[in-house]
């Protein structure tokens, strides 16, 4: 599910897998340090909910095309502004 309502959690949405993703990205990384990185957190109790590496592609892509996140030439993901 992409957006939280009143049967999904935000946990279980894109909107929150990308907001996670945002408060992981400190520091540029590459595509699979930054996966590796998500999946030790997810379906955890700090983030009760497990999601493929389809929804993560969904959040990077949701984050990118609001200018949140972008990818530097070397092809490491960092966080704008």
């Amino acid at each position: 599910m992409l957006l939280p309502d009143k049967h999904i959690l935000l946990c279980e949405s894109v909107l929150g897998l990308a907001g996670l993703v945002l408060s992981v990205v400190v520091k540029p990384m590459p595509f699979d340090a930054l996966w590796r990185h998500m999946r030790e957190k997810l379906d955890t109790p700090e983030w009760p909910a497990a999601h493929g590496v389809e929804n993560f592609v969904l959040a990077l892509t949701f984050l990118h095309s609001i200018g949140a996140v972008d990818v530097s030439p070397d092809g490491e993901l960092f966080r704008c502004g």
